[in-house]
């Protein structure tokens, strides 16, 4: 018999037993699921028993499917983390998170991290501490990307950590993601902490501000020469060598005859940044860029106090000095 001249009633069942088990299949229950918890119905417990019954690492799969498939309709909501908790979800995810294995939470947080689900935030904290350099750094990425402030706060903390880890490159590069929406309470949080107790503290603040480059518009900070400066002679020789280095690096050129002076410094390190910290500014030509036109004599003899400092320092004993020095003396012969 052909298709065409197929009874109705064989083809009615034939689709209904089609539809049956679409229905039963996981994956479209916990997309049904979903869909249910946005107008707020209940899951039917009958159902939710069969789901649960599965592997946690088979839930998380058919989760991840059907929050994706949600979201290209509308944004990830707290429907999708209430399905999670529905499912017992967060309870395998922190047990994945706290496990050895790197590549379980590299799933994790690849299928928590592009939704920006504000719930996430604690599992993608703790990603962020984690030691598998690709949890981490994962983490740090979508987990700035998160529009809550406490996310700044959680990246500003991480510097205060007394414990030894990758924490400075995570939250640097955490805190330079966020720049374009917390930059100047960025700033001015690091730049008070240079002026912290704690050396350590001091020494992560200019680390992780050299790794900035010069304010962006918007994020210009009135106390940044006055915090450089007290870097520069703060009683610490790694803090100053720090502060050379990132005066240099932010293009500060009212700081140069502070780096002058700084290569006369008695620690070695002070000496090298100063000299390195010159030949940038020199290379931009911001050494004088401030002085009047008509200071032409005042400025040549700047400059020559300049030259005669990075001189002396091509005799120094350590050849990171000296280095320095040389490469400098090169940029300000070009200019």
């Amino acid at each position: 018999m052909s298709k065409d001249k197929e009874p109705f009633w064989r083809r009615w069942r034939a689709w209904r037993s089609w539809k049956t088990q679409a229905a039963e299949d996981p994956p479209e229950q916990v997309r049904h699921m979903l869909r249910q918890l946005r107008e707020a119905i209940v899951p039917q417990q009958e159902r939710l028993a069969r789901l649960l019954a599965a592997s946690p690492e088979e839930r998380s799969r058919w989760w991840q499917e059907a929050v994706q498939a949600e979201a290209a309709q509308s944004a990830p909501s707290s429907p999708a983390w209430r399905l999670a908790r529905i499912l017992r979800l967060e309870e395998h995810w922190r047990a994945v998170m706290a496990a050895p294995q790197s590549g379980p939470k590299e799933q994790v947080i690849e299928a928590l991290g592009p939704l920006l689900l504000p719930e996430a935030m604690p599992l993608l904290q703790a990603a962020v501490l984690d030691r598998s350099p690709a949890v981490g750094l994962a983490a740090t990425a979508y987990l700035a990307q998160v529009a809550d402030r406490q996310v700044t706060d959680f990246f500003l903390d991480l510097l205060a950590r007394p414990d030894g880890g990758p924490w400075i490159d995570r939250a640097a590069r955490g805190l330079a993601a966020r720049r374009s929406v917390d930059g100047p309470v960025i700033w001015r949080r690091l730049l008070a902490m240079t002026g912290d107790a704690q050396e350590l503290s001091r020494m992560r603040a200019w680390e992780v501000l050299a790794s900035f480059g010069p304010p962006a518009d918007g994020e210009a900070v009135d106390s940044l020469e006055a915090c450089l400066r007290a870097g520069l002679g703060d009683p610490e020789a790694a803090v100053r060598a720090r502060a050379a280095e990132t005066a240099g690096l932010l293009a500060r050129g009212d700081l140069a005859p502070e780096l002058v002076a700084a290569a006369r410094d008695a620690d070695a390190r002070v000496r090298a940044e100063a000299a390195r910290a010159l030949g940038r500014l020199a290379a931009l030509d911001l050494i004088d860029r401030n002085a009047e036109p008509q200071q032409r004599e005042a400025r040549e003899t700047f400059r020559e106090a300049v030259r005669q400092a990075l001189t002396d320092c091509l005799a120094d004993e350590d050849y990171r000095v000296s280095g320095c020095a040389r490469q400098a003396l090169h940029y300000i012969a070009e200019v």
